[in-house]
């Protein structure tokens, strides 16, 4: 078994650096699925690092479900739980976001603009790709993102699978359009990506 660091040297090393590293701080990055501890309990020396990123990402996001959401992207160092993005981003559609409906046109707007600027063949959100100028749709209310992100016909792994979808779409529309980056912070977009892909599932409407 390896064993690695106590927390109070962590978080002595972590402070020594300028991170927030309190005891409490921990058990919070812990709790929101930022950090793990060795089998034994104890950290391994790269925690120290990660509470460094942690505190960083605290400048863009502050509340740790915002967090957690825009830490998830860089996977290789953050590795959230499916289950735990899945709360952070309830947490998020129900207070949270300013002018949401102003921001889910947004969405769909930006990526309309961009799908025909580059002729894509297909446009989303829909249930199905349609060819042409992208018809207008119904987007899903504000009132009810909650409600479709707590559905019990959005199994884990459809979850999983839309979740797993939703960055690699971001990371691609962030690397070609730059208004997409403008529009919102990055976990705003990864939840509307998700909120406008689960209400067209077609188990979403059973």
């Amino acid at each position: 078994m390896v064993h690695g660091w106590p927390t109070q040297r962590v978080c002595v090393e972590a402070h020594a650096i300028g991170a927030a590293a309190s005891n409490r701080q921990v058990q919070s990055y812990v709790r929101w699925g930022l950090l793990r501890s060795l089998d034994d309990g104890s950290w391994a020396p790269e925690t120290v690092r990660l509470l460094v990123l942690i505190t960083e990402a605290g400048r863009h996001a502050r509340p740790l479900h915002r967090r957690a959401v825009f830490l998830r992207s860089d996977y290789f160092r953050f590795p959230v739980p499916n289950q735990i993005i899945r709360e952070a981003l309830i947490a998020l559609a129900s207070a949270s976001i300013e002018h949401p409906r102003r921001k889910i046109r947004a969405i769909v707007r930006l990526w309309t603009e961009w799908s025909e600027l580059h002729g894509e063949p297909s446009r989303w959100p829909g249930p199905t790709p349609w060819r042409g100028r992208a018809r207008a749709v119904t987007l899903p209310s504000p009132e009810n993102w909650v409600a479709i992100l707590q559905s019990h016909n959005i199994t884990d792994e459809i979850f999983g699978a839309q979740l797993t979808f939703a960055y690699q779409f971001d990371r691609d529309l962030s690397a070609r359009l730059a208004a997409w980056t403008e529009a919102m912070p990055l976990e705003e977009r990864i939840l509307l990506i998700l909120i406008l892909n689960l209400s067209w599932a077609p188990v979403s409407r059973q």
